[in-house]
């Protein structure tokens, strides 16, 4: 007889929070995080001995003035990914060996861009080379809209084509509407978006 293999319920190190609502993603006790204000590099060898100072790493001055403003970075970079796109590729058609002549029009590069997702800033950066992206896209399926709308009326189908980014699947979407035009619509990271409408 098989034992019965034991399973260790424990929360890891710095996953004890609830994002949800203390809005991090990891608490202070994760190995990101120094063990104390003398251990970490932006407090230059460290003064809490001195000042008696209580860790916060997510209030941290000292950290936020050595560490640069991701998130206005990746949303300066955004709106040059846009324009760039704008200039470069919209108006332009893409090709799959199962479809070909999709636009690429500006509501379709808009939507890819404020598309969110886990590997935000790479997958904006796609979007300026999506026509070699989607020519080795692999087509997945297509099925009816999720939810008919005054947007999506004229909407035959969706087609889904995966790709990869960071070594994880996401799947590019085409939208085919009644007059045989198909437009490059956006992107999605979940599985879900492969399901057809019940």
């Amino acid at each position: 007889m098989t034992p019965t293999p034991t399973v260790d319920y424990r929360t890891s190190p710095g996953l004890e929070n609830n994002p949800g609502r203390d809005a991090k993603l990891f608490n202070e006790t994760h190995p990101y995080f120094p063990d104390s204000c003398d251990s970490c590099p932006f407090r230059n060898g460290g003064v809490s001995g001195f000042r008696n100072a209580d860790k916060d790493c997510g209030h941290c001055q000292y950290a936020d003035e050595a560490l640069p403003n991701y998130s206005e970075i990746t949303i300066q970079r955004r709106n040059e990914i846009q324009e760039q796109a704008r200039k470069e590729i919209q108006g332009s058609t893409i090709d799959n060996a199962k479809i070909q002549d999709v636009l690429v029009s500006r509501s379709g590069i808009d939507e890819f861009l404020n598309q969110p997702h886990k590997h935000y800033a790479e997958k904006n950066e796609l979007i300026l080379h999506i026509a070699e992206v989607f020519k080795n896209a692999i087509y997945v399926t297509s099925h009816a809209p999720f939810k008919k709308t005054k947007r999506t009326a004229n909407v035959v189908c969706e087609h889904f084509f995966e790709i990869e980014i960071c070594g994880e699947k996401s799947w590019l979407i085409v939208k085919e509407y009644q007059n045989g035009n198909k437009n490059f619509y956006g992107i999605s990271e979940s599985e879900k978006v492969l399901l057809p409408p019940k």
